[in-house]
């Protein structure tokens, strides 16, 4: 149980014991990020950063002065809401392999996508299996006015949740998991924080921070922090409006372990929306 800082004002605090079917908030936020931007099923769009430029150095470095360096590709990234998967492909002529890899990486990275990295449209019936397999309890405050309900999922050995709750690509885990906890506000139909306990003890904290617009709440800012402090993570969005529909038009991902530090800014250039993929794409994106 969490308590509020000083400034916080509590002042109802429930705690209820349920089973899956009595916790609709849930699938109500689920169906409510499911609805953002109706408008839009699908993008493509090319990803730029000096990374590449800088990747494709390292890589012909030890080639001779006079041999002509490889072409960089160009990286595109693909999303299709009707299968809530996203792809990033080096594409162009003569894409080695070495390209192929650090279009790879860069998926891991920049392949998160916002609109549906929060309790993923379709998989309300995993997240219900799930509750049948936990003791799972609801707390609802409010705090300094503003409400919050709080859902706590806790199994009697570690799981693989497998994407039912959350997406990858930001270093949460899905496998080993033993206690899961989600914060979300039910009025405003968003997920606030994540917290996460692992088979080793691990516990990790995802907080959200969206931006108020005119068609709804958009993820401006992702915070993943562990509580032995080895791990302090961020993704920051700027979005642009583009004919009615928010977009992302740059990314910047830091992170620090340890000692060790690293930040990556990219820039989504040229989108075309609710266009058609070739067929390789449109396989790799399949449900």
């Amino acid at each position: 149980m969490r308590i509020p800082g000083l400034t916080g004002l509590l002042s109802l605090f429930l705690v209820l014991s349920v089973q899956a079917a009595e916790v609709p908030v849930l699938e109500k936020v689920a169906r409510a990020y499911a609805k953002r931007q109706p408008a839009l099923e699908n993008y493509v769009v090319t990803v730029e950063t000096d990374r590449i430029r800088q990747t494709i150095e390292q890589m012909t470095a030890s080639l001779p002065a006079d041999v002509p360096r490889p072409p960089a590709p160009v990286i595109r990234k693909y999303w299709k809401r009707s299968s809530g998967k996203s792809l990033i492909r080096a594409e162009g002529a003569n894409v080695f392999p070495l390209m192929r890899q650090m279009a790879q990486r860069f998926s891991r990275q920049f392949a998160l996508e916002l609109f549906d990295f929060f309790l993923p449209a379709g998989r309300g019936g995993d997240r219900a299996r799930f509750f049948d397999a936990a003791e799972v309890k609801v707390v609802e405050n409010d705090l300094a006015g503003v409400r919050l309900q709080s859902v706590t999922l806790q199994f009697a050995e570690p799981v693989d949740l497998g994407g039912a709750f959350y997406g990858d690509g930001f270093g949460l885990p899905q496998k080993g998991v033993r206690r899961l906890v989600i914060d979300v506000d039910p009025e405003k139909e968003v997920v606030k924080r994540i917290e996460i306990t692992t088979a080793d003890d691990r516990i990790l904290t995802l907080e959200a921070r969206y931006r108020e617009v005119s068609s709804g709440l958009l993820p401006e800012e992702l915070m993943l922090t562990s509580f032995d402090g080895s791990l302090d993570a961020r993704l920051e969005t700027v979005f642009k409006q583009f004919d009615g529909i928010w977009l992302p038009v740059r990314q910047t991902r830091s992170i620090r372990r340890g000692e060790r530090q690293d930040a990556m800014t990219v820039s989504f250039v040229d989108y075309e929306v609710n266009t058609s993929f070739a067929p390789e794409v449109e396989k790799l994106l399949a449900p």
